[in-house]
């Protein structure tokens, strides 16, 4: 099988014939190349060329656009502190007033505002490099994560409990304004569409608050679900009271970082739904022995990989130290598995 078609049939809860793997490598593939993640930025060709030699230096079984900096609340009017060596982080929120702006903001255009059209570009360039041989990840916002872009992390939840009808607002425009994004990504390539979000879990908000933030998301999904793209949703943090939840919103398949049981995960969201993770980027990619990584991958197999709908991947990003060797050491094992 090709990876392509690896990742197709593992996300559609199917047995491929081997384990899959996919690893976050934006910040580690971006250092190997010798950039800086500013200068990805400012030429976009630099991350296209960094990503490409790693897929094929590494040999995971997925490549990645220039995910995770925030394009989409860019695009609509927040204002982005860039560092020489880091990821973006929003320094002005378009939405000061939460009466006055939201009734200000406007849908981007994909294809013309901020920096959109350059990733749109990343995902184009990926797509004619790797065909129908390597399946290409669009990374799209959360609806909550986009609002708290747009408006502040603190601001928007004390706000969810005062001024609950103007976040709804809020919520909704920001959900279109993913869905349109997320369309145009698979329009110009991607096979795969990431919904990240942090914000539901319970290092973040309470069950039920998360609970009844749930139907942006599931709205978001369903939407794309209709481009033909694979969805997946990546969650930071603890989700380990909301696999229940998780599982109505609808993806093909859920990736969960290392704070969360993969097997009470695959208990509850059952067989059909593709789970995705989690090797510790940090304490077993970065400072564990390749041995620790061979030992915590397994185990991640054992837990929810044994029949199949279950890739190995990473719990989050990979930090740039990581030893090569760790990385190799987990795509090594997941090609050795077999159901």
């Amino acid at each position: 099988m090709t990876s392509y078609e690896r990742i197709m049939t593992t996300l559609e809860g199917g047995k491929p014939d081997r384990v899959p793997t996919l690893l976050f490598m934006r910040d580690w593939a971006t250092k190997s190349a010798g950039f800086t993640f500013s200068e990805v930025l400012e030429n976009p060709n630099k991350y296209v060329y960094a990503q490409y030699r790693a897929l094929r230096d590494i040999g995971a079984d997925v490549i990645w656009d220039l995910m995770g900096f925030h394009s989409e609340s860019e695009a609509m009017g927040s204002v982005l502190k860039i560092p020489e060596d880091g990821p973006p982080s929003v320094a002005e929120f378009t939405v000061k007033d939460l009466y006055k702006d939201v009734k200000k903001l406007r849908l981007p255009n994909p294809h013309k505002d901020g920096r959109l059209p350059e990733l749109l570009g990343v995902v184009r360039r990926l797509k004619e490099l790797v065909r129908d041989e390597v399946p290409v990840i669009g990374y799209v916002q959360g609806p909550f994560r986009h609002a708290a872009m747009l408006r502040g992390t603190e601001k928007l939840l004390v706000d969810m409990k005062k001024h609950r009808d103007q976040c709804e607002e809020l919520l909704e425009i920001a959900t279109d304004s993913l869905i349109l994004y997320g369309a145009a990504l698979v329009g110009a390539g991607a096979d795969l569409i990431m919904i990240a979000e942090p914000y539901l879990g319970r290092d973040m908000m309470s069950k039920d608050m998360a609970v009844d933030l749930a139907t942006h998301f599931t709205r978001l999904t369903q939407t794309l679900r209709k481009t033909g793209a694979k969805i997946f949703l990546h969650l930071c943090g603890d989700f380990n009271d909301m696999f229940d939840t998780i599982k109505e919103m609808g993806m093909h398949g859920v990736s969960l970082d290392e704070k969360n049981d993969l097997a009470k995960a695959r208990e509850i969201m059952g067989p059909e739904i593709c789970l995705i993770g989690n090797v510790n980027p940090t304490e077993t990619l970065v400072f564990g022995t390749p041995e620790k990584v061979i030992k915590e991958s397994k185990e991640s197999i054992k837990a929810a990989g044994k029949d199949g709908a279950f890739i190995l991947a990473s719990g989050c990003m990979i930090p740039e130290l990581a030893p090569k060797e760790n990385l190799e050491a987990m795509i090594q094992v997941a090609k050795e598995s077999r159901y």
